[in-house]
């Protein structure tokens, strides 16, 4: 596959455009992938948990960083 790299004002976007001749890979979704996945699933979802709990003054002061791996650690137990 060929990746074309684009410079903008704010940032780098990357475009990949399939390569004439090459294939994708077989069999989809590898492991790390859908780990990677469920992740960032669990991230966007504690992204909304934590502007809520900041809005109503229930962070306890703690930083996005820690409450990111505390509602991670939370909704990993849960099967989510």
């Amino acid at each position: 596959m060929r990746i074309i790299f684009s410079f903008l004002a704010l940032g780098v976007v990357c475009l990949a455009v399939p390569t004439p001749g090459v294939a994708a890979p077989a069999g989809g979704t590898s492991a790390a992938g859908a780990a990677h996945a469920a992740f960032v699933a669990r991230e966007r979802a504690c992204g909304k948990l934590w502007r809520a709990d900041k809005a109503a003054g229930r962070t306890a002061g703690q930083s996005w960083p820690k409450y990111l791996s505390a509602c991670n650690a939370r909704l990993k137990a849960k099967g989510g």
